[in-house]
Order: C-alpha cells, then sequence, then structure tokens
C-alpha cells in the first residue's frame, strides 16, 4: 500500500470589505466583494471606470486578480460546523435574502473547521453602527481579519474554482489570502461610506457606520502557522515591497524590509464589513 499524506491545515484570511452570507440549512458561507466601481471623467474627457479596491487571492505576496462577474468555490477541503460567531463580529439575523444590488465577485466556501476572529474592534450598535435596521443586528465587534480554518486530506486537489491559485504549503500549512481592499491611501471617509455597502446586498437592510472606526494594531494569538507579517494591510505592504526593490537593487538583503523596527504603518482606517443569516435559527 502506498503511503497516506499527511493531513494538512488551510487557513483562508480575509483582508478587507466582504459581506458574508451564512447559509445554515445549506451548511455553506457564501463570501461577497461589494462592488465599489464608479465611472469617472479623465483631464481628456474621457470616461473610465475606476474603484479604490483591488480583488485578489492565492498565496501571500502572489495574490492575483480576480476578475469581475467571478463565482467561485473552495474545493478540497474537508467540511466543518463551524459559523461566524455573533458574540465576535456584527450578524443581520435572518430570515435574509439576497437583493438585486450585483456583488463584484462572489466565492462559496464550505463550513469551515473554525472561525477564527483576528484584529477585533468593538463596536456599540446604535451608536457606532445606525440605520432602521440596526434592531435586527447582533454582536458587540467586528473583527476585521476574519480567517476560516479547514482540515486539507490532500494539497494537490486544493483549489478556488478557475481563478489561478497553485496552493504552496509551509511545513503542514496552507494560507490562502483574499483581498478586496485599496492598495493605495485613501482617506478616513472611504472606509466610512463603505461598510453600508456590504449589507446593500441583503434585502431592504439599513445599516450605516457613523462615524470612521479606528482599527487596534495586530496583537492577537496567532493561529500555528500564520504569521503576522501576512497579516499586513495592502496599502503598508505595497510601501514595504516598495522598499524590498531598493533594497534588492542596491545589494541587500530583501529580508531587511521586515525588520520590526522600521515602521511603514498599519491602516487604521482599513475596510471591513460584515454578514447576516439566511436561515433564522431562533438564536437570540
Amino acid at each position: 500500500m502506498g503511503s497516506i499524506e499527511k493531513p494538512k491545515r488551510l487557513y483562508v484570511v480575509f483582508h478587507g470589505l466582504f459581506a458574508f452570507f451564512q447559509r445554515r440549512k445549506a451548511r455553506t458561507i457564501e463570501v461577497y466583494m461589494p462592488d465599489l466601481r464608479e465611472t469617472r471623467k479623465t483631464v481628456s474627457g474621457a470616461v473610465e471606470v475606476y474603484s479604490p479596491h483591488v480583488y485578489r487571492a492565492g498565496n501571500w505576496l502572489a495574490e492575483t486578480g480576480i476578475w469581475l462577474g467571478a463565482d467561485l468555490t473552495l474545493q478540497g477541503v474537508t467540511a466543518g460546523d463551524a459559523f461566524i460567531d455573533r458574540k465576535r463580529n456584527v450578524i443581520l439575523k435572518g430570515p435574509n435574502r439576497r437583493s438585486a444590488v450585483p456583488a463584484y465577485a462572489r466565492i462559496v466556501f464550505p463550513l469551515p473547521a473554525e472561525v477564527i476572529p483576528l484584529r477585533e474592534i468593538p463596536v456599540r450598535l446604535g451608536i457606532d453602527i445606525v440605520g432602521s435596521s440596526i434592531d435586527r443586528l447582533r454582536g458587540s465587534n467586528l473583527a476585521s481579519i476574519p480567517v476560516f480554518r479547514y482540515d486539507v486530506p490532500d494539497i494537490t486537489v486544493l483549489g478556488l474554482g478557475k481563478h489561478p491559485w497553485v496552493p504552496a504549503a509551509v511545513n503542514d500549512t496552507v494560507t490562502l489570502h483574499v483581498f478586496a481592499e485599496p492598495e493605495t491611501p485613501q482617506g478616513a471617509e472611504h472606509s466610512h461610506s463603505e461598510f453600508g455597502k456590504a449589507f446593500e446586498l441583503f434585502e431592504g437592510v439599513d445599516l450605516r457606520l457613523a462615524a470612521p472606526l479606528m482599527l487596534p494594531r495586530i496583537t492577537d494569538q496567532l493561529p500555528a502557522g500564520v504569521s503576522v507579517d501576512e497579516l499586513e494591510d495592502l496599502t503598508p505592504r505595497t510601501r514595504r515591497l516598495a522598499v524590498v526593490g531598493r533594497i534588492r537593487k542596491a545589494g541587500g538583503n530583501p529580508a531587511d524590509a521586515w525588520d520590526r523596527t522600521e515602521a511603514y504603518g498599519e491602516n487604521p482606517t482599513a475596510c471591513t464589513g460584515g454578514g447576516a443569516d439566511e436561515d433564522d435559527d431562533g438564536e437570540e
């Protein structure tokens, strides 16, 4: 008999603005990327489509673009039984339905073995988050970096639909990063105004931030196999990679760009969204 491959772990790390739609009966979590594209005129008068967000997925530092209208499914993992905890994130109590507002893209995930909330910030319903649907919202924290953990019995069948991702393991861990956030600096009003875009994807929901939320530094106890470096927001990471290029060109060690004594700045107003339950499970 051939040898049985040792099971590996997959962590899916979400950076930015997402709407998580928990389908409890179907035992899936649909993750939607709100479409922030808008049209604007150039100095020449031409009309172009612009988005402050980039949409990418893949291995750390090698994420590739997700195309408009992509409908992807995570494959090759062992399904678990974990949902997003209402005590650790804001969730719109069901029943809910998708609205007619189109998303930029959707990724369907089987239930993970664990949902790990990182970089949490306390929120006060009715004060920090307002709107006519506030009485349907549950939770007192926003996890700005949610992480799904899966068991992976065979890395060779791990995939993300037609997205060009080739999983790469470090020791016994694979990490898939999914981005829906800016790669260049945005004003504080950006994260303030976009929060409601996640909830527009659900029918008849009116929720928004009363003011920008200032997110804390990353001080969480991290799961085994996840490093603090790969949790960096995309905007400061872009600055860091520019330094990597300069160090390399000068003949230095690119690893010096991750010297913790040299600050590149976290993004204190990084994008973050929320979720909704499709089914009413009776929980309060």
